[in-house]
């Protein structure tokens, strides 16, 4: 098979076309022929070994695993000999994330308990993207930010992978959304819900006059001040992008004391794969909910093309990769 494969950190240019043996599912696992798959910030933040403290994880001068990529769509081409629920020819979605990433090759080994099977009518670019963003996305309002129905949600980068679909998960918790995104993305952004939109080219976020319940940072460029002053009381900001490793860091002392002082909540946290929540991300979308916007679907000899726009923070939506165009 196929695989892109690195050795080293750095540019796309460490990143190399592979031939391998193709694997052989173990006893709880399946094999997936990859049909699709998609970009996300997180695999040229791992590619690059960027910010430093990421390498006391992932391998100090090199990295410790050799493959990317996260959301894989794929047909079950076999399955190992305790697995009971699926079966060769299944169409599924699934989060590598936990296990040894490598979405961006022809096959993956997966375990049968991080499968999600996909409905007919789903087509693969539309679940390809739902795995890290959607699930981050879900995580951050839901879980860290315990979104209400009414709150007003404040989403910085609504444009982005993950801000395009927590517009959409914001909506069908019944919150009211304000996108900040740049003047070309304001359609697209009201086209998925948005009831007000803040052009930051053209203003300043910090000079108005409505506060929100719920601030989620997707850039990692609003500071504790800003937050502040954009907040009701008892409200809740997220970080779940970053500029820097400093301004991260800055952020979250910053936040400690501010929460000690005013009691509201400033939570900077990585998603975490959960199969049940990517199934209700599925089923969202098959229920036309939750779409995944597509920027741009590239083929499989074009991954680095498509790195290289992901790191312009440019993307609308997603970046798709279809790996058996």
């Amino acid at each position: 098979m196929q695989a892109y494969q690195r050795t080293g950190y750095g540019g796309t240019e460490v990143l190399q076309i592979a031939k391998l043996s193709q694997p052989i599912a173990q006893a709880d696992e399946v094999l997936i022929k990859i049909l699709s798959s998609s970009i996300n910030p997180a695999d040229w933040r791992l590619m690059r070994g960027e910010p430093w403290l990421l390498r006391m994880s992932t391998g100090l001068f090199k990295p410790q695993q050799a493959f990317l990529g996260a959301d894989a769509v794929g047909i079950i081409e076999s399955v190992g000999s305790e697995v009971t629920q699926w079966q060769k020819g299944q169409r599924i979605v699934t989060d590598l994330t936990e296990t040894k990433w490598g979405a961006f090759a022809e096959y993956a080994l997966v375990p049968e308990k991080h499968l999600v099977a996909l409905p007919d009518h789903l087509s693969n670019q539309q679940a390809a993207g739902l795995p890290l963003a959607g699930i981050t996305a879900l995580q951050a309002l839901r879980d860290w930010g315990h979104i209400q129905p009414e709150d007003r949600v404040f989403i910085n980068g609504a444009s982005g992978g993950v801000g395009t679909y927590a517009i959409q998960i914001a909506k069908i918790y019944g919150a009211h959304v304000t996108a900040v995104c740049s003047s070309q993305n304001i359609n697209l952004v009201q086209s998925l819900g948005a009831d007000e939109t803040i052009d930051y080219q053209e203003q300043d976020i910090s000079h108005q006059d409505n506060r929100y319940d719920l601030i989620c940072d997707l850039v990692g460029n609003i500071p504790i001040k800003q937050n502040l002053q954009l907040m009701t009381p008892g409200a809740r900001a997220l970080l779940i992008g970053f500029t820097s490793l400093s301004f991260m860091l800055r952020w979250m002392m910053q936040g400690t004391w501010a929460k000690l002082k005013t009691g509201q909540s400033f939570i900077s946290k990585a998603a975490q794969m959960n199969t049940e929540d990517l199934a209700t991300l599925v089923q969202w979308s098959s229920e036309g909910k939750l779409q995944t916007i597509i920027d741009r679907q590239l083929s499989f000899e074009e991954l680095p093309l498509g790195i290289q726009y992901s790191e312009t923070g440019r993307a609308k939506g997603k970046i798709i990769l279809d790996t058996s165009r």
